[in-house]
């Protein structure tokens, strides 16, 4: 498995954080995936969710990327942005809280959850990563973007 970064984890990129009670911001965080990427158990830390907030929705958009039998994970990462190792000094992982399964990167196209467990993440007091884990290679892989637009709130 190998941790790959865009370019809102590695600083390139702010991440605005609510200001008020009940403020709701979106972001769209983006990562063109090369093919040589697209391996089984791939993480990309894609984007950002601020402390203290919470996703209120969430768009995923992806050109094709394969053939078929490409499979994708998009959830709450473990341990801290930016890092190689989680607080144990393990792998960090990608939860799939947001898009458990979803095969939208074979064709192309747009999703959104729908799961229950997207809407019920709990705010930390901590910023938090957004991963997107390759569950399963696709064949014939090809490269292109995925984007991933986070509503989120406090």
């Amino acid at each position: 498995m190998a941790l790959f970064h865009s370019s809102y984890v590695r600083g390139g990129e702010r991440v605005p954080a609510p200001q008020w009670a009940g403020d709701v911001v979106a972001v769209r965080f983006e990562y063109t995936l090369p093919t040589a990427e697209q391996i089984t158990g791939n993480i990309i830390e894609l984007g950002v969710l601020p402390a203290y907030a919470r996703p209120i929705d969430a768009v995923l958009d992806s050109d094709a990327l394969a053939a078929s039998a490409l499979v994708l994970d998009v959830g709450i990462m473990s341990g801290d942005v930016g890092e190689a190792l989680d607080e144990v000094g393990a792998a960090r992982t990608s939860g799939d809280e947001l898009f458990d399964g979803i095969t939208t990167g074979v064709a192309g196209g747009v999703v959104r959850p729908t799961l229950a467990k997207a809407f019920r993440v709990a705010p930390a007091a901590k910023d938090r990563s957004i991963g997107l884990k390759i569950a399963t290679q696709g064949v014939t892989p090809a490269e292109g973007k995925i984007g991933l637009t986070v509503f989120y709130g406090t």
